[in-house]
């Protein structure tokens, strides 16, 4: 699928099936929310006439899995700390 926008962001239009261009009026191209280990895939919904992202599940990078090593580190010296044993 290709996505036609203008330079405000707004969808023009969109090649769905590489033969049919299906056009999408007042709309503007939402951002993604970033999710870690998922990257956003843009979809059109034709009968709709609506925007949305699916999300497929990647490997992490490896910043995220040092950042997921950290947040657990701190749990597990938070649990130390409050349950007495440090």
């Amino acid at each position: 699928m290709i996505i036609l926008s203008d330079a405000n962001n707004n969808v023009v239009g969109s090649f769905i099936d590489g033969t049919k261009v299906t056009t999408i009026p007042d709309q503007t191209i939402p951002n993604p929310t970033a999710q870690v280990g998922r990257n956003p895939v843009l979809v059109i919904e034709p009968s709709t006439n609506t925007l949305s992202y699916n999300y497929v599940s990647r490997p992490l990078t490896t910043q995220e899995m040092l950042t997921q090593d950290q947040e657990q580190q701190a749990a597990m010296m938070l649990a130390l700390v409050t349950g007495g044993l440090m």
